[in-house]
């Protein structure tokens, strides 16, 4: 798929265009993942996550009573306060074979594919604890089939078990995208303290210049976008053209996140105007550069001094 960038502006000459590593030109990433559909995420973090205005990540079991007691939470006001939702199976139990895994995580596909209102690729995380048994291409094809994909887990935090900012601290001193995952919050099972938790969202409130915060999902999402998005350049009259990777995106319009181009542009410029599908907007530029999002599957954008 070949798409055009069309930069009106005379004959001005500009630098290569490149997608930034993260969103926003951030240097780093990191994101946090809360499983199990607990009571004590409802009760004690969602409110703190809501202060500090942070977007998290929630791997959901719809089939469980803890799921059902707030499904209009996890239904209704999760996507509504920016935060992600996943798939985590349907029960949170033992899986053995192609038929019953089919059922555990397509079943659960489903109910939240339907709450999310439209089609998308969406996480899933195997759930630990539990005997897991299915082959792998079988694996991989439910999840082909239901529209998921698997980030896979990276460190999880509970009290007593470590430093709680170890990953966060990583990914600033690496340039890097770190995750930390955890379960109950001041409360229930491998519980994290309100203390706790406060500790690294005061940490992240403080560095939140320097590190974009975000769901897994979408950091994950934002990657495969970037690696798919090849052959970016520019022509003397200021076309741009890339063009997709099907092989690293298979569906291009399953890929949700939009992606972030750098270009340099003549440094007395104040703003620019960038019109995306026939949709246009004002966009600052500072010290001659330009960010900009769009998502790699327009048709068209346009940019011109604003």
């Amino acid at each position: 798929m070949a798409v055009a960038l069309a930069l009106l502006v005379g004959a001005t000459m500009f630098s290569q265009p490149s997608i930034t590593t993260f969103a926003h030109d951030m240097p780093c990433a990191f994101s946090m993942e809360f499983d199990d559909s607990m009571p004590s995420q409802v009760k004690n973090l969602l409110p703190l996550l809501t202060k500090y205005k942070f977007p998290a990540t929630f791997y959901l079991n719809p089939g469980w009573p803890h799921y059902q007691a707030n499904k209009d939470v996890w239904e209704r006001q999760i996507l509504a306060s920016g935060h992600e939702i996943g798939d985590h199976t349907m029960h949170h139990r033992d899986t053995v074979g192609a038929d019953q895994a089919a059922s555990e995580i397509g079943d659960a596909a489903k109910i939240l594919h339907r709450v999310v209102g439209h089609r998308a690729m969406m996480p899933f995380a195997i759930p630990g604890g539990v005997k897991w048994d299915i082959p792998r291409e079988d694996f991989e094809r439910i999840l082909r089939e239901n529209d998921l994909f698997l980030p896979g887990r990276e460190d999880f935090y509970q009290d007593g078990h470590g430093d709680i900012l170890k990953q966060a601290k990583r990914a600033l001193e690496g340039n890097t995208w770190h995750r930390l995952g955890f379960h109950g919050v001041g409360g229930e099972w491998l519980s994290t303290s309100l203390e706790n938790i406060t500790t690294m969202l005061d940490f992240l409130d403080k560095n939140r210049g320097k590190i974009w915060i975000a769901p897994t999902g979408v950091i994950w999402k934002y990657q495969r976008e970037r690696e798919a998005v090849s052959s970016v350049a520019i022509d003397a009259k200021g076309q741009i053209s890339w063009s997709i990777d099907k092989a690293k995106m298979p569906n291009p319009e399953l890929y949700d996140v939009p992606l972030t181009v750098r270009l340099s542009v003549y440094s007395e410029w104040k703003q620019a105007s960038v019109t995306i599908d026939g949709q246009k907007s004002l966009v600052p530029v500072k010290d001659g550069t330009l960010l900009f999002d769009f998502l790699p599957t327009a048709k068209s954008v346009r940019v011109a001094k604003g």
